[in-house]
């Protein structure tokens, strides 16, 4: 019965929420119950093998090994300490229960998507949380909150489908719907480089990799704080568990997809620095760096990708990139609302900040230097032509990440925003255990879950190699700042950058629309809505459709229909 909380207790409080319409502290108790149960499971419910629920889609089966751990962990803590943020952040919010409704419907596609050991489920939970974080993307309705979600939904579409047509044709190579059978049968397959591409793209939009990042830039800064936390530190992870599933990593060497990849990487980890350092958001700015990381997960896929071998150190360094990542940036984007309110604290706040920025950057005996050490081992495991470049370009991208958060400390500091919703007291101690959470990183990795990560030697050269990037990247900074550069990039990157010419591009094209086309358009596709309009000219008609829309549109019919639907789904499940 435990599984069946850890994946439905979310569902069933975004069914409650709307029908009881609870007070705001105990909204806030909710969102934080409704991950408890996962987090529990993450720690003590590991098992080999699946539980399967035969009447479930086509047969769910869920499991929860060695990997799915870490990454349950890190997931449902980070969406327990966000929820318990929000309980405050969103108190005063006018439309709290939307946000909650699809807060918990995104919480529960991102932990369904990591139980599930069938592609069926996987893929299901997966559009799930992929549909419903839109809801928290455009939750403001501002002019560029319908912007961002438009990109989003567009980029999202796309990808929907090209991962879709991968999975189709996985299953068909392996004649079995289990993940664990994808990725030998993709492997043998003589479409194998087709689906590699399809699977490649598909989930790359969900982890913001190049040239599919668009929608970070825009999201983050529109998107309630609490949101961006959970969008940044546990939902992009997704597309790196689906690449897990369907890509052949680890089963044979494919080095001309090795090479694209890592290139792939880093062209987001360095060209989301530039993008980045022009911002004037904080919250842009840590969006950027959001695909700066993924690039550098994204590296290491390559290099697994590349060597079979490699891979082996690849996937626990993989695991341990995205655990430090998601604790770190999760307590870097709840970090800009706890600034707002912290008042003579605000020293402290700054402080916790530097904390969360360091590991990220990789300062010596971070979860971040144990991080890049572990991708030097996994280097040193792929041999060739990378072991001679990348490591002096890992020691660059810390350099590169550390200028950018350089420059969202400064950001939030000097423009200090005046209003936030929330209070320092009702959101300091989440934050404040993610911060800590942060720093304990890798002892939480080895002792939780026995992660097997290269062992890395205290030496002089190990902190020094960990020092410098920082200590020059700090001294650039402040030369640059001093020189008043940082001033005149202000501006030049517009949020989203490339996406801005397409959109200029789509507008030219939709302002020479043939006028043919249009009146081919009127005639043929909007007689349905002519003849709609017709029926609706009848006065009982447009009584009886009014009456019906005032009743469908009360969120206690639908949370009491929701409800409804869920609790027949568990029981069908269970019995």
């Amino acid at each position: 019965m435990i599984w069946l909380l850890a994946l439905f207790f979310p569902l069933l409080m975004a069914a409650l929420i709307p029908l009881i319409r609870p007070r705001h502290a105990t909204i806030g108790a909710m969102l934080v119950a409704a991950a408890l149960p996962t987090l529990v499971i993450s720690l003590i419910g590991q098992q080999e093998e699946g539980l399967a629920f035969p009447y479930l889609f086509l047969g769910t089966v869920i499991a929860l090994d060695g990997t799915r751990a870490v990454l349950l962990f890190f997931t449902s803590l980070l969406w327990l300490l966000a929820g318990w943020f929000a309980g405050s952040y969103q108190a005063k919010d006018p439309f709290r229960v939307r946000f909650d409704v699809f807060f918990l419907l995104s919480m529960t596609g991102n932990f369904g998507l990591i139980l599930a050991a069938d592609i069926v489920s996987f893929y299901g939970f997966f559009v799930l949380m992929t549909f419903a974080s839109f809801g928290l993307v455009v939750h403001t309705w501002t002019a560029e909150a319908i912007r961002a979600g438009h990109v989003y939904l567009v980029l999202a579409v796309i990808g929907e489908v090209l991962l879709l047509a991968s999975i189709f044709l996985a299953v068909a190579e392996a004649g079995s719907i289990l993940v664990e059978d994808l990725g030998p049968a993709v492997a043998e397959a003589p479409h194998r480089n087709t689906i590699i591409a399809l699977a490649l793209a598909g989930f790359g939009v969900k982890a913001g990799v190049v040239p599919l990042y668009f929608w970070l830039p825009l999201a983050h800064p529109v998107a309630p704080t609490p949101a961006s936390a959970v969008l940044s530190g546990a939902m992009i992870k997704a597309g790196l568990v689906g690449w897990v599933h369907i890509v052949p990593l680890g089963i044979v060497d494919l080095p001309v997809w090795g090479h694209l990849v890592v290139v792939l990487g880093l062209l987001a980890t360095f060209g989301a620095v530039v993008g980045g350092l022009g911002q004037t958001n904080p919250k842009t700015i840590l969006a950027y760096s959001s695909i700066s990381q993924i690039g550098l997960m994204t590296i290491v896929v390559g290099l697994g990708l590349g060597s079979a071998f490699a891979w082996q150190v690849g996937l626990p360094v993989l695991l341990f990139l995205a655990l430090n990542h998601s604790l770190a940036k999760g307590a870097l984007f709840l970090g800009t609302g706890v600034f707002v309110h912290a008042g003579r604290f605000r020293g402290w706040v700054i402080a916790g900040l530097a904390v969360a920025a360091l590991a990220i950057a990789g300062f010596p005996l971070t979860g971040g230097a144990q991080a890049k050490y572990g991708i030097l081992e996994v280097v040193a495991h792929a041999q060739g032509f990378w072991g001679v470049w990348l490591p002096w370009l890992l020691s660059l991208s810390s350099l590169a990440t550390t200028l950018l958060l350089l420059r969202f400390l400064r950001v939030l500091y000097r423009d200090n925003p005046p209003h936030s919703p929330g209070t320092f007291r009702g959101e300091v101690v989440p934050w404040g255990i993610l911060v800590g959470a942060v720093a304990g990183v890798p002892t939480l990795a080895i002792w939780l879950f026995g992660l097997p990560l290269p062992e890395m030697t205290i030496s002089l050269k190990t902190l020094w190699g960990g020092f410098w990037p920082i200590g020059l990247a700090v001294l650039i900074y402040v030369l640059a700042h001093a020189r008043k550069f940082w001033r005149s990039w202000e501006g030049r990157i517009p949020p989203g950058d490339f996406i801005v010419f397409f959109e200029r591009i789509a507008h030219r094209i939709l302002s020479y629309r043939p006028d043919r086309l249009i009146g081919k358009w009127e005639s043929d596709v909007l007689n349905i809505a002519r003849l709609a309009d017709r029926i609706m000219a009848f006065e009982d008609a447009k009584k009886g459709v009014d009456k019906v829309e005032r009743a469908m549109g009360s969120w206690s019919v639908v949370g009491f229909l929701f409800l409804a639907t869920v609790l027949w789904f568990i029981f069908f499940v269970a019995f």
